[in-house]
């Protein structure tokens, strides 16, 4: 009686804990990069070819150029390793989620910043209707992995991150009081004038 007693909460323990990590597991397991690349559609080629033009800076002498000329194809290639697509998602309606990890500065060691966003592909498979849609602060990637995950889940589910904006811990662009957009005509961070 004893015995059975322990195997039935060890039984009850044990499907608990399964059930916890597979909720865990499932809310992002959509958003793998894995789901929508393959070898035949390689996620470097997505990368290089549609969407660093418009996460990665141009080198300093170039920033004004336009960024979609093919000369700095090989810019980007050199930059991919710095700039790993961390997570995607397609909607019903086409609208294409990303995350990317950025490679940032830091006198602290190997920090990373979460840049995250959506498009849309034209007929011809060009993005179009791209807006990014956050940058977070700058951290080590235990913390970028989760808060990157955070940012993303509500952007995607949500459709909207306005309730990290202006958390130190999450949001750098925008910022609270609205000095900082992303200017959708020239795919840049501006500051708004005053």
């Amino acid at each position: 009686m004893k015995k059975e007693f322990y195997f039935t909460k060890m039984s009850k323990l044990y499907i608990v804990v399964l059930t916890v990590m597979l909720m865990s597991c499932s809310k992002t397991s959509k958003y793998e990069v894995e789901n929508y690349f393959s070898t035949n559609n390689p996620v470097d080629s997505f990368m290089i070819k549609k969407l660093m033009p418009y996460v990665m800076e141009l080198p300093p002498a170039d920033y004004d150029t336009n960024r979609f000329d093919r000369r700095f194809e090989a810019h980007f290639i050199r930059n991919l390793p710095l700039l790993p697509l961390k997570r995607y998602f397609i909607d019903k309606d086409s609208t294409h989620y990303y995350l990317v990890w950025k490679q940032a500065a830091s006198i602290e060691g190997k920090q990373s910043i979460a840049i995250g966003g959506r498009f849309k592909l034209d007929k011809a498979g060009r993005i179009s209707e791209f807006l990014e849609t956050f940058n977070s602060y700058k951290m080590f990637p235990e913390e970028l992995e989760k808060r990157g995950d955070d940012l993303f889940i509500e952007m995607v589910e949500r459709g909207s991150i306005d309730k990290y904006i202006g958390n130190p811990d999450y949001v750098e662009f925008p910022d609270k009081e609205g000095k900082v957009y992303y200017d959708i005509k020239s795919s840049k961070w501006k500051l708004k004038a005053k």
